[in-house]
């Protein structure tokens, strides 16, 4: 049975799972800035890979282009795990607005500790709000 908060306890709760709100939309928008700079990064690499200066291609013991080849599947696995963290950071963020799946919550701010160092203070923080005892009153409270 899950028992009553005091009204204090209630109000710090809505407080703090509204800062989580926040500050899980403020990851989307840090993957999101993430997202533009990597495609910009591998745009430049591209470029600078693609049309080496001609004494510098004559001098490289490797093509340049072959070289690059290896690093498309790096940007494709950090852009796949940025917009993994995207999309998770903000159904988590509307789980916690909703005040429902709070183990999906819990789910990704495990996963957020990965994400150094800033996601790996929310994920903390997170759980250490999610796993109140007082927290899931607050979560069935909800309509």
């Amino acid at each position: 049975m899950i028992e009553e908060p005091p009204s204090f306890q209630s109000n710090r709760d809505r407080d703090h799972l509204k800062l989580l709100e926040i500050f899980h939309y403020v990851m989307v928008g840090l993957a999101l800035v993430g997202m533009i700079f990597l495609y910009l990064h591998y745009s430049l690499m591209s470029i600078a890979f693609s049309h080496p200066f001609p004494r510098q291609k004559d001098q490289m013991p490797f093509d340049p282009a072959e070289f690059f080849r290896v690093f498309r599947w790096i940007y494709l696995l950090i852009g796949l795990w940025g917009l993994a963290s995207l999309a998770a950071n903000l159904v988590s963020g509307l789980c916690i607005r909703a005040r429902k799946y709070r183990f999906f919550s819990m789910l990704v701010s495990g996963f957020n500790c990965i994400n150094m160092p800033l996601g790996t203070v929310l994920g903390v923080f997170t759980l250490i709000v999610l796993l109140r005892p007082t927290i899931p009153a607050v979560y069935h409270e909800s309509p």
